[in-house]
């Protein structure tokens, strides 16, 4: 049987040079996306996991009703992403 299928986009914030004071330097992003099945059905409660072993980042998540999952506040790096 094969396992869920994740749609899943890293959207990472930069800071933009020129910024000026009263400007916000974003310091992170997210990492959203959609768990499916091999027929394209939305599989609700399954387990996300974002991590990285160096950082020791890890982040835990369930998808909602839709599929959908969203981790915020996302420091710019290299991540492994599970479900189950």
């Amino acid at each position: 049987m094969a396992g869920p299928l994740l749609a899943a986009s890293l959207f990472a914030a930069a800071a933009a040079p020129g910024l000026t004071g009263g400007q916000g330097i974003a310091s992170g992003g997210s990492v959203q996306g959609t768990v499916a099945d091999p027929s394209g059905a939305a599989i609700p409660g399954a387990e996300v996991t974002l991590s990285n072993a160096i950082s020791g980042f890890n982040q835990e998540c369930k998808s909602d009703t839709g599929g959908s999952f969203r981790f915020g506040n996302v420091p710019a790096n290299e991540y492994v992403l599970k479900v189950s």
